[in-house]
């Protein structure tokens, strides 16, 4: 891919970051790089090798589906808004259709659906509906790497309503926050450290919305407190309970909760995904 400047506009990747969805990119952090006030982060060691597969998953998805891929490296504008821009993974040709390849590692596994009808996380979902506005394809498939060994395919069509909140959205982002140059309010305390480094006024007095947020993080910190004692408390006699097996399973011999070695010689406690979806909230008590 040629060189591209990514400060001119927002692209697909930009989405869930401007949106408050991509959890390692905050809307401060994505204002900081576009206005020229950060330099991007580094790609992460997970995105590389994301990268270096792309062509691999591409190849699969390809033989998989009984199709043909292309490598697009075209710059696509959005009509209405042409300060967004996408670059696509593949081009599936004789389809009016994208596709993107993604990876990930084992313990995301959760985040996504197990079949072609499975959910996609949200910062992916925002990124194909992205994708579709400024290619105007009619689909969007994603083909997944789990753990290097795991494959799916999640197939996406195009809804223009859910479309036009995602662009909508996004121009305002970029009017407000890029070209009017105002910061969005600090979302991680990452943010506040950055916007507020140095402390030029004493104390002052509170608003009444100020005083209601104290009262509030009181009362959470204590029955946080209430309630960490108490999973400490049931961990110890799980762990006790697991002793020197490896977890504990339902009637149906499916794990419910683990207790497995790790590689620095400790061991991880996990409760179970099928556990917590049959959890009755109400029947909680502390």
């Amino acid at each position: 891919m040629k060189s591209f400047n990514r400060k001119i506009g927002l692209g697909g990747s930009d989405a869930a970051s401007a949106l408050g969805f991509n959890q390692y990119c905050s809307p401060y952090r994505l204002w900081l790089e576009k206005t020229g006030r950060e330099e991007p982060l580094e790609m992460s060691e997970s995105a590389y090798w994301g990268l270096q597969l792309e062509d691999i998953i591409a190849k699969e998805y390809a033989k998989r589906d009984g199709v043909k891929v292309r490598k697009n490296t075209k710059t696509y504008y959005h009509k209405k808004y042409p300060f967004l821009y996408g670059h696509i993974d593949r081009k599936i040709l004789k389809q009016n259709k994208l596709l993107e390849c993604k990876t990930t590692n084992i313990f995301n596994k959760d985040k996504w659906g197990d079949d072609e009808n499975g959910k996609l996380p949200w910062e992916y979902l925002m990124q194909v509906h992205f994708y579709m506005a400024v290619t105007d394809y009619d689909s969007a498939d994603v083909a997944l790497l789990i753990g290097g060994q795991r494959y799916y395919c999640y197939r996406v069509k195009r809804d223009k309503e859910s479309e036009n909140v995602i662009i909508d959205a996004l121009a305002d982002f970029w009017e407000t926050h890029i070209v009017n140059d105002e910061p969005p309010d600090p979302s991680t305390m990452l943010d506040v450290r950055h916007r507020f480094k140095e402390m030029k006024e004493k104390s002052r007095i509170a608003t009444f919305e100020e005083i209601e947020q104290v009262k509030n993080y009181y009362v959470l910190q204590s029955k946080k407190k209430k309630i960490d004692t108490h999973l400490d408390k049931i961990k110890i006699k799980l762990c006790a309970a697991i002793g020197e097996n490896e977890g504990l399973l339902n009637i149906e011999e499916q794990p419910i909760v683990t207790w497995r070695p790790t590689k620095n010689g400790d061991r991880r406690f996990s409760v179970k995904s099928i556990i917590k979806e049959g959890i009755n909230h109400e029947q909680l008590s502390f």
